[in-house]
């Protein structure tokens, strides 16, 4: 609303000098005038009060120009009062009105009670702020507000009075003099009218990408522009175009801004359409419809069922198996989604749009990252629909390209207007359009209905013609306000568009009765109206009819009309609606969830919310599982205190555990806080007897942060408890955890055997599944990856390759995204330990990729060391070390410190390569302090040969007093390699040549001539040399 306050200068004086009668004459023409430019403009005079005067634009009518008309009606205000004086001959002194305008959100309704009941009264900021301007303006002067300034700029001569403090507004505000109407700027030209206007060059791309596309030559579009900018019409054009040709195929998704946590949303709607489903169908006729559709599609029924039944919450009846893990599920959808794709296309060529990608959830956008490159291979044009501030990954393939819209110009927006009005608009009323507009479609098209739908116009046999001079601000200067004055010209039915809005830009007729309470028919001619405006688009046939909002920015206006307080009612009726059908409250538990926020209802969001964290982590969705579950327990807040509150909350945050390691890390801070809390709540509640998982998750993050003492304490209480609940999976979940600890302690040989133990544990694929919802690693991955570090400890490398390689082959084979980048990182280490560079590098490298891509911090760092260490690609102007050293910052930002003594050995081979010994001398005190402090063991004999190495030429006793430390270890550890790797260092030492390679012969005996690595290589050519070479 626009406020205009009004007052005369100088009242007392002229009450002095005055005659009551008179005075009373005077005041009665100055609210005249007041009133008759108040009205004149289409304001209303709300309040007298002695010589003030108080009116509102935009209530109880409103228009699309409302700030416009209260300047102009205080200009004129401004410019009657002095000619009043002529009236009154008597009065010496000048008349003159200061007035101040500012315009803002305001609540109106009845004040008070009774006799001191106040109609209509405004509250809120603006009408406080609408008085200080008017107390700030001089005699004769028109201040304004910069909200109303930045409404009007262009229609008035202003003067800035620059930034000024008003009494009581806590901020300071630039104000500004109306001086003027602006002068009229005008275009008499018109173009052809065509379908598409200004967009030539565009779509002769576009056309262009597809030729590529049907010579099999796949190509990628990115469409980028502001909203109503156009981006949907263009696209239409051309498939328009394209429709007339037997080797097309299209394929259309759309992206919801209230689905924006919805794992594949596009996709399932894309499904559900696909294969028929309706509202309230038979459970059995719903599957046998996915049977159909799976038939179709040309897929096992075996194979995706399950995946494609559990994402579309269909109910198999028994008669498929359930899939086995979240992650299957997740990576057979995305199979399917590649099987709808290619069914669509057949043998022709495909149009694959995604739209509004700005909304896409984040497994969509996962999908489509793949598909970018797969685009490339296949006969598919694909065009990727977003706003500017979405950020874009994909510019650099080679057969992608980005198509940006910008604003039509001047003569383009006079072309458009003439395309919508179906004969020519007068020069002054289209002039004035494509001002307002600055060359957006969308706000042309709109704001020309709205002209043509305002009354002002007369139609003659070749054109329209104003039928009255046109207002100075009969002409709307903002899309908002265009799209509301439409809306209020459907007064009867814009409470339907308004809770419509509220459930979203698409609704299903069946929630919106629901929401509503209105009767069938009386809904029903509300939504034809709504349609017959230009406002709505149907989709469907009864019962399951669908509306959409012909753009975002219709449903915004709609949305942003409503008084909070009224949002929240229709929010809490809509979330009572969707909490009531059992189809939603499975398939759309987080936008009930949303409904209940925005209905003020917290607590009555957190079961959905809560719900929605399940249902994605059942689909690998880590990332928006962790958005669902930190909003449930940000609510939970609200729920009172007590037994309820804080079961629910221990059940939330045991299934948090899980995507907060798998997506932030093991050993982050929000991971031990998550567990901490745990142990609180059970033993609060008295559930001790569900803490299992607790320890493990403690554990785990104690080992991660290389507090040993402090994890084996947890993996022990896990392993008593399991043992006396007889649970065969968190029996083999301690034996892991204990298993790894007993491997970074230096105690090799009972961690070998507690890791064959949980080989060996006899869990079924259920079981495993199940485990994989306590750990973020499959057991069998884990246990195969750690037995290979401990197998080339102890001197057996080829089998420490062969475990590290079934480690990835059970990974893989479960399409578990985390269990195979965890094998693959692990592998690297493997081969980095064996001196297979190569290898170990194009491992580390893969495994730095699908991090990245998954959003896995944990092993970012880890890989980086390992590729600084194996020569691999580094950032421009890092060196080697350099890289290692950024590595290392980066696993340590996750919390982790497990297995820093090797990570810090490589950062100290690569120093001493680069010259830099004194710094390489500085890292292995901090390697050498970090064993001690962590009793992490498995690593600390090759700490000691480094640094016996950087002093063989400087200080040779020291250095062999070094070797000889680091030999002992390692054999009392039973770490053979590490004890042969010291000895070959000992034999490079002056004098001690001999010796070594005597020891080193000796030594050699325990390995099997078929064992092969590095160091055994280099043993075996130091040991046979000659006596005289070897010296």
């Amino acid at each position: 609303m626009t406020i205009l306050f009004s007052d005369l200068v100088g009242s007392t004086p002229i009450s002095e000098e005055l005659d009551p009668e008179v005075l009373r004459d005077l005041l009665s023409a100055y609210r005249q005038i007041c009133a008759e430019a108040v009205e004149r403009m289409g304001g209303t005079v709300t309040k007298l009060i002695g010589d003030g005067l108080d009116a509102h634009f935009g209530y109880p009518v409103d228009y699309e120009d409302s700030a416009r008309r209260a300047v102009r009606a205080g200009l004129e205000i401004a410019a009657a009062v002095p000619r009043l004086k002529a009236d009154f001959p008597g009065l010496s002194q000048p008349l003159a009105a200061r007035i101040g305008i500012n315009t803002g959100l305001v609540v109106v309704g009845d004040l008070g009670a009774g006799d001191l009941r106040e109609k209509q009264g405004v509250i809120g900021d603006t009408p406080n702020v609408a008085a200080r301007l008017q107390a700030l303006a001089a005699p004769g002067q028109v201040v304004v507000g910069q909200p109303t300034f930045r409404l009007v700029e262009h229609d008035f001569i202003f003067e800035s009075m620059g930034l000024r403090e008003l009494k009581g507004v806590s901020a300071p505000m630039v104000c500004h003099v109306a001086l003027a109407d602006a002068p009229d700027r005008r275009s008499g030209a018109h173009g052809p009218r065509t379908r598409l206007v200004g967009r030539d060059g565009e779509l002769t791309i576009l056309r262009q990408n597809w030729r590529r596309a049907t010579s099999g030559e796949g190509q990628t579009v990115l469409l980028t522009g502001e909203a109503g900018i156009g981006k949907s019409r263009i696209v239409e054009t051309l498939l328009d175009e394209l429709r007339a040709d037997p080797n097309f195929a299209e394929l259309r998704l759309y992206a919801s801004s209230v689905h924006t946590a919805t794992a594949f949303r596009p996709f399932i709607m894309e499904f559900v359409r696909r294969a028929g489903f309706s509202d309230g169908e038979p459970a059995a006729d719903r599957l046998e419809k996915l049977e159909a559709l799976v038939e179709r599609l040309g897929l096992d029924p075996e194979v995706y069922m399950a995946p494609l039944a559990s994402t579309l919450s269909v109910d198999l009846a028994g008669r498929y198996a359930r899939a086995a893990d979240p992650s299957v599920v997740n990576y057979r959808f995305q199979a399917a989604c590649a099987a709808l794709i290619d069914a669509t296309a057949g043998d022709r060529t495909l149009a694959l749009l995604i739209e509004d990608l700005h909304w896409a959830d984040p497994s969509t956008l996962e999908f489509i990252d793949q598909w970018v490159t797969e685009t490339a291979r296949r006969r598919c044009l694909m065009i990727l629909t977003f706003r500017p501030n979405f950020d874009c990954s994909w510019r650099d393939e080679n057969h992608l390209s980005t198509l940006n819209l910008n604003r039509l110009s001047r003569v383009e927006s006079q072309e458009l207007i003439a395309l919508v009005a179906p004969k020519p608009l007068p020069e002054e009323v289209a002039a004035t359009i494509v001002q307002r507009t600055d060359g957006v479609p969308l706000f042309i098209e709109e704001l020309t209905k709205m002209v043509l739908e305002s009354g002002l116009m007369e139609e003659e046999d070749a054109a329209f013609r104003l039928s009255r001079p046109l207002p100075p601000l009969a002409i709307p200067d903002s899309l908002q306000n265009s799209l509301m004055a439409r809306l209020d010209r459907l007064s009867n039915v814009k409470e339907v568009a308004q809770i419509a809005a509220a459930i979203g830009r698409r609704f299903r007729q069946g929630l919106l009765s629901a929401a509503t309470h209105a009767p069938e028919a009386e809904l029903q001619a509300a939504l034809n109206r709504l349609i017959e405006a230009e406002l709505l688009h149907r989709y469907g046939f009864p019962p399951d009819v669908e509306y959409e909002f012909r753009h975002a920015l219709v449903q915004d206006a709609a949305y942003s009309s409503m008084l909070k307080s009224t949002r929240q009612r229709v929010h809490s009726r809509i979330a009572a609606a969707m909490a009531a059908e059992p189809k939603a409250r499975t398939l759309e538990p987080e936008i009930i969830a949303r409904h209940y926020l925005n209905g003020g209802a917290p607590v009555e969001a957190v079961p959905f919310s809560f719900a929605a964290g399940r249902r994605a982590l059942d689909a690998s969705a880590h990332r928006e599982a962790i958005q669902h579950f930190t909003n449930a327990l940000d609510h939970l807040e609200e729920m009172s205190d007590g037994p309820d509150r804080r079961r629910l909350e221990l059940d939330i945050r045991m299934a948090f555990g899980v995507p907060l390691q798998t997506v932030r890390g093991y050993a982050h801070t929000s991971v031990r806080e998550n567990y901490d809390r745990v142990e609180a709540l059970a033993t609060e509640i008295g559930a001790t007897s569900e803490l299992m998982p607790l320890y493990y998750g403690m554990s785990r993050y104690h080992m991660l942060s290389a507090n040993y003492r402090e994890a084996r304490i947890g993996g022990e209480k896990l392993l008593a408890a399991a043992e006396a609940a007889e649970d065969a999976i968190f029996l083999a979940a301690g034996r892991r955890i204990l298993a790894s600890i007993l491997f970074y302690t230096g105690r090799l040989d009972e961690a070998r055997e507690l890791m064959f133990e949980v080989l060996d544990s006899g869990l079924l694929e259920d079981d495993y599944s199940t485990a994989r919802q306590v750990d973020v690693v499959d057991f069998r991955v884990a246990a195969n990856a750690y037995t290979a570090w401990v197998e080339f400890s102890q001197g057996r490398p080829n089998e420490a390759r062969a475990y590290a390689a079934q480690s990835i082959e059970v990974a893989e084979s479960l399409t578990h995204r985390f269990s195979v980048a965890f094998a693959t990182c692990f592998a690297s280490w493997t081969h980095e330990f064996c001196g297979d560079r190569e290898r170990a590098r194009a491992l580390a490298a893969q495994g730095l990729a699908m991090s990245r891509e998954h959003g896995f911090q944990f092993w970012i760092g880890w890989t980086e060391v390992i590729l600084a260490a194996t020569g691999g690609e580094r950032k421009p102007g890092l060196s080697a070390a350099g890289y290692a050293r950024e590595g290392l910052a980066d696993w340590k930002e996750v919390g982790s410190r497990l297995g820093l003594s090797y990570l810090l050995s490589l950062t100290v081979k690569l120093l001493a390569i680069e010259g830099e010994k004194d710094e390489a001398e500085q890292v292995l005190d901090q390697a050498e302090a970090f064993i001690a402090e962590s009793g992490e063991q498995f690593w600390a004999p090759e700490i000691l040969r480094l640094r016996g190495v950087l002093r063989r030429r400087s200080q040779p006793k020291a250095a062999e007093t070094l070797l000889r430390r680091a030999m002992a270890e390692a054999d009392a550890m039973g770490a053979r390699l590490l004890a042969l790797r010291a000895t070959l260092s000992l034999a490079e030492i002056p004098g001690r040549g001999e010796e070594a390679r005597l020891l080193l012969k000796e030594r050699l005996l325990g390995f099997s001539a078929e064992q092969d690595c590095a160091d055994l290589r280099a043993a075996r050519e130091m040991a046979a040399r000659p006596k005289n070479l070897s010296a």
